[in-house]
Parts: C-alpha cells; sequence; structure tokens
C-alpha cells in the first residue's frame, strides 16, 4: 500500500482496487483510506506459520485494520456484479474447517459495494 502512496497522503489510486497478498504470517483485511469509504483493500492470507499464536497483529497505518487473524486460514473471495455500479465483493478469512474464522468476537467476513465503496 506504500508503493501506491496510501500512507500519509490521499494516494494515487482511481476508481476502486484489491489487493491479494501473502506472507505475513497471518489473515487480514486492510483500508485505505482510513477515515472514508476505502479505495484499495487489501486482502492477506497466509499460513505459513500454521497454528502459531501470539504474536501482536500491528495495524499498517492506525484505523487501518478491518480485521486480522492468526490461524490455519484460508481467504475466500466472492465477485458478484451484476451491472455497471451494481456489485459486491465479499471477503472472507476460513478456518481448516473452512468455518468463518472470528478476530475479536468479531467475523472475518467484510462485503464491500462496489457503487459507492461502503464496507459492511
Amino acid at each position: 500500500m506504500d508503493a501506491l502512496g496510501l500512507g500519509a497522503g490521499p494516494g494515487v489510486v482511481r476508481g476502486r482496487a484489491l489487493l491479494v497478498t501473502g506472507d505475513v504470517h497471518d489473515s487480514e483485511l486492510l483500508r485505505a483510506p482510513v477515515r472514508a469509504n476505502p479505495a484499495v483493500l487489501e486482502l492477506t492470507s497466509s499460513s505459513i506459520r500454521t497454528g502459531e499464536r501470539g504474536d501482536d497483529l500491528r495495524e499498517w497505518v492506525p484505523g487501518s485494520q478491518v480485521w486480522a487473524v492468526q490461524a490455519d486460514a484460508f481467504a475466500a473471495i466472492t465477485v458478484d456484479v451484476r451491472g455497471p455500479g451494481d456489485g459486491a465483493i465479499t471477503l472472507e478469512a476460513r478456518g481448516a474447517d473452512g468455518g468463518l474464522l472470528h478476530a475479536r468476537g468479531t467475523p472475518c467476513r467484510t462485503v464491500w459495494n462496489l457503487d459507492d465503496g461502503a464496507l459492511s
């Protein structure tokens, strides 16, 4: 996200972008900007350290983390586009058993409305 200029300033992304990444030893969803409907979401899914827990799950920028969890996990992405400006992307972290994971009691599931960028 730093490469897109999203850390301190408004950034250079036009429209909306979903980044799918790995290799941070946890599963998380980050947003930018943090104060408005996001233009960019970064979904990370990594099970490199399968089953390990206890590391601090640090935020990239304060307020950027939608959810984060350390577990045997994989990401699920569902794209539902019905027409121009009408659709949503659902982003989830699921455990090795296929069940939806929870972070601090909150489901690791977010729906990104493609029309206005709102998260639910």
